[in-house]
């Protein structure tokens, strides 16, 4: 059920389900002038999977940081197994059976997955014993078939390898509601598969599951229901059988966006070439081994690979922020659009506001200054018409970074790298966290700069990403570059069957 536009849902009526565990009751949160929700009602039943859709800063993440005890409303209440509670930590959300894996900052940077796991214990727990402990943990992702590293720092993870520890520490603390605010955004297609099937499990176990995603293919696959929100207000409600993905982007966004067609030109000079590169492995990276990648103006070069397996340090040698220690790397410019993995560890000050940010190379700029100091109405309009080519709404721009969600912290930089005019871009995971008009207009952006002459180099564990704009993929597997293939002349399904043979 779809409302017209402007309306918004009136607040749930008690329930006459007994499978009802949860609910949000006429909650209101906001962020200085920003209202995140506004009278928002959603319960949550146990055996269902309930997704929560909406465009970037829709109010999802906040929703459901509520009902996780991260943040506390300013207005409403929650309601846990029939009980009216106030919750004022993540750790007092464990306690209630509220589990949550998130987009960003989920656990603790500096600690290993071991003591994030002892954290949300009860305090009498923190004597077990750390080597039952870690093997728990390790146990518990091999029965799901995923990979973790429980001694390592959270800081030393990839992105990938956070989400999958977060997911197990989820699992082991006993959660009957477990939330996933975009699981899949740094998942490998076979990961996602192993994923969809965990939650299968858990909805024969009679948990409840709260899914926020952007990719509306999991959402058809697994959803029982799904609640749509739209500036902070319910917009629509759907029961399985009775939506599709046109309906959900419509309620989303107000219109299905069009598709540019990817359309290809000649190649011109070598933009970067890399041949025989060395960079020797760390704790917490995985190196490169006599890679090679020569990368032509006009031309996007797709890779893929199972997350963790020398991405990251590809990404940062083609960026030149990582020296070769053995082979050459050539480049025709500096000009260098660069979207990292980690928005928030290596794209953005987030302390610093939406302007400071997006104004990075900008300062020296002659049009920006007058008698040696920024001129703010050119800074504004600058910002404003950067923060327009992705779609960024902006109330403020003297806003933190922090104070936008995740999806509009990938626009900032989005909207700040590819003002550069590059030669080169080296996109990691570039649409992590964005919604369907935000992709669509990311994916335009590439392939406007790609027609202008820029050389693209596009990462990514979606194989369909990386297929639908690729001249030719390579693929990663310890460091090495394995193969290369024309995403023309096979499928998605193939290409996704031999990197999943890399998992073993």
């Amino acid at each position: 059920m779809l409302l017209p536009s402007g309306a918004a849902f009136p607040a749930v009526g008690a329930p006459d389900d007994a499978t009802v565990c949860a609910r949000i009751v006429s909650v209101t949160k906001s962020f200085g002038k920003n209202i995140a929700l506004n009278d928002v009602s959603v319960d949550f039943r146990k055996g269902e999977v309930h997704a929560i859709l909406g465009e970037n800063g829709a109010g999802k993440t906040t929703l459901v940081r509520i009902l996780s005890g991260i943040f506390t409303p300013d207005a409403g209440h929650l309601e846990i197994a029939g009980t009216k509670v106030a919750l004022r930590t993540r750790k007092q959300g464990a306690t209630y059976g509220v589990g949550i894996v998130q987009q960003q900052d989920g656990l603790v940077q500096d600690i290993t997955g071991v003591d994030n796991y002892l954290l949300d214990l009860p305090a009498q727990s923190l004597w077990l014993n750390r080597s039952r402990v870690r093997n728990e943990l390790l146990q518990t992702a091999e029965k799901l078939g995923l990979k973790i590293r429980p001694d390592t720092p959270v800081a030393e993870l990839t992105i990938g390898e956070r989400q999958r520890l977060e997911i197990v520490v989820a699992l082991m603390i006993g959660a009957e509601v477990i939330i996933f605010d975009e699981p899949t955004a740094a998942l490998l297609t076979n990961e996602v598969q192993i994923l969809i099937g965990v939650i299968g499990k858990l909805i024969e176990q009679r948990r409840s599951v709260i899914y926020i995603t952007h990719k509306l293919d999991e959402v058809m696959t697994i959803a029982d229901r799904v609640t749509v929100l739209r500036r902070g207000q319910v917009v629509g409600r759907f029961e399985r059988g009775d939506f599709n993905k046109a309906e959900l982007i419509t309620a989303m966004v107000g219109s299905i966006p069009q598709k540019v067609p990817a359309t290809r030109g000649e190649l011109g000079e070598v933009v970067v070439e890399m041949r025989n590169v060395n960079v020797a492995s760390s704790r917490h990276r995985c190196g490169l081994q006599n890679a090679s990648l020569t990368v032509r103006r006009g031309e996007i070069v797709g890779v893929a690979g199972v997350v963790g397996n020398g991405q990251e340090t590809l990404a940062e040698i083609l960026r030149g922020l990582v020296a070769p220690s053995h082979g050459e790397l050539r480049r025709v410019s500096d000009r260098i659009a660069f979207v990292p993995e980690d928005r928030a560890r290596d794209g953005l000050a987030m302390s610093l506001s939406i302007a400071d940010n997006l104004m990075v190379y900008r300062h020296g700029d002659p049009a920006f200054r007058a008698n040696g100091r920024l001129v703010e109405r050119a800074v504004s309009n600058f910002v404003r018409r950067a923060a327009e080519q992705v779609g960024l709404v902006l109330s403020t721009i003297a806003a933190p970074a922090t104070s936008l969600s995740g999806g509009n912290q990938q626009k900032l930089v989005i909207a700040r790298e590819f003002d550069r005019e590059p030669d080169l871009i080296v996109a990691h995971n570039p649409y992590r966290g964005l919604d369907v008009v935000a992709t669509a207009a990311v994916r335009q952006l590439i392939l406007r700069v790609r027609l202008a002459g820029a050389g693209v180099v596009l990462i990514s564990p979606d194989l369909d990403d990386l297929f639908d704009v690729s001249d030719r993929i390579i693929f990663l597997s310890n460091g090495r570059v394995s193969g290369s293939i024309d995403p023309r002349s096979t499928t998605v399904h193939a290409l996704g069957s031999l990197l999943g043979g890399d998992l073993s």
